[in-house]
């Protein structure tokens, strides 16, 4: 009767093994090639089972459930119940060497997670490796119903960059969809579901991060310096927009992209006044710095509902009420809050998600909000993956 256990000593991959185990990522091929050498058992997880050999030489789960479940295999039991008592989805099965590049994640491993995502892994073996990080990701910062939705969705792991934005943002504002409590989910206008498709997930993110940081921006105070007063003029007045509520509730009834001007208002661009005549409103006027001079406003541009040009009559009063004005210095956007204020916000905007995100990932999500550099290479990003939506329709 044949030993289940094989002398170290003795047990070495064949040529073959040697050539599968140059297939693993360079981190883990030392350490595959050593546990391969300890057991024909493990050698044999090579060509069955690779994924179950990263979940071993890897920190995945815990220790004593990687001991039990080497125990299960060495005394001949199943493949699937050790997998089972170290908690590694059978669906990974499935996965070539190549697909693990870094260490295993816990994954879904309900049934029919299982059933849909064993169908999805690409035919292109190239595509593998960045498919399987970004749905191990998608799980990680969000959950089993968007990981499956992006497994399906190649715009998130074809040409993907180190950091996939792309992925990072949608998954955000994802999972703020079914979390009513948090500040994030007052901000959204579309919620994400499972039969959303791509562009239409992207561009709504994009909008909602865009909230979020006129939100952050503003925090709890008002702008105090709007340059001009408000006022009327020939039967129509001019109402400052000075708080992030204000561009929000501006934007909603105006079908505009008001509530997208965070960057404006926060590098001191722009300032935006509400028009309103007979106790409606009627038109938008966003005043800038005069070319010539920067201490003079100008105006930049009037618009009514959806965009729309407005008559003479309205050009007339907003010209007769900004001359009506004392122009005041031309400054950047001032805030009332303290620095510690301007700390804390964004921290409290976000902890729902950081708080949840806290036990699942050590690599926690860093959309970058506040740092504008960083914040404009992620629209870039967004922009571009937009435009190549569009170039194919």
């Amino acid at each position: 009767m044949k030993s289940n256990s094989v002398s170290s000593a003795n047990c070495y991959p064949t040529p073959s093994s040697a050539r599968i185990v140059e297939r693993f990522d360079l981190k883990f091929r030392e350490d595959v090639s050593r546990l391969a050498k300890r057991s024909r058992i493990f050698e044999d997880l090579l060509r069955s089972f690779p994924g179950l050999l990263i979940a071993f030489v890897s920190e995945y789960g815990d220790e004593k459930n990687r001991r039990n479940a080497q125990r299960k295999l060495l005394a001949g039991g199943k493949l699937r119940e050790a997998a089972k008592i170290f908690g590694v989805p059978w669906w990974l099965r499935k996965l070539p060497p190549e697909a693990f590049t870094e260490a295993l994640k816990l994954l879904p491993d309900t049934e029919q997670f299982s059933r849909q995502i064993s169908n999805l892994i690409p035919e292109n073996r190239e595509e593998i490796p960045q498919w399987f990080r970004s749905v191990s990701r998608a799980h990680e910062i969000c959950h089993e119903k968007f990981a499956l939705w992006v497994a399906k969705r190649p715009v998130f792991y074809k040409n993907a960059d180190t950091e996939n934005y792309p992925l990072e943002l949608v998954a955000a504002w994802a999972w703020h969809a079914d979390q009513p409590q948090t500040e994030g989910f007052q901000l959204l206008k579309k919620s994400w579901h499972p039969r959303m498709n791509s562009y239409m997930a992207i561009e709504e993110a994009k909008s909602w991060y865009n909230r979020s940081k006129m939100a952050i921006l503003f925090g709890e105070t008002e702008l105090e310096d709007t340059w001009l007063s408000g006022g009327e003029a020939c039967g129509y007045k001019f109402l400052p927009l000075r708080t992030a509520d204000d561009f929000f509730a501006e934007s909603e009834q105006m079908s505009n992209c008001l509530d997208q001007y965070a960057d404006h208002l926060k590098f001191g661009d722009i300032r935006v006044f509400s028009v309103w005549k007979d106790g409606m409103r009627v038109a938008n006027i966003e005043i800038g710095a005069h070319e010539d001079d920067r201490n003079i406003p100008t105006i930049e541009q009037v618009r009514g509902p959806q965009n729309s040009r407005v008559s003479p009559e309205v050009w007339r009063a907003a010209y007769a009420w900004i001359g009506s004005q004392d122009f005041t210095l031309y400054r950047r956007m001032k805030s009332s809050s303290s620095s510690q204020e301007r700390q804390t916000y964004p921290n409290r905007f976000w902890h729902g998600y950081a708080d949840s995100m806290e036990t699942k990932t050590d690599r926690p999500v860093d959309l970058p909000v506040i740092d504008m550099d960083r914040s404009d290479m992620l629209l870039i990003r967004l922009e571009a993956v937009i435009s190549e939506f569009e170039t194919a329709d």
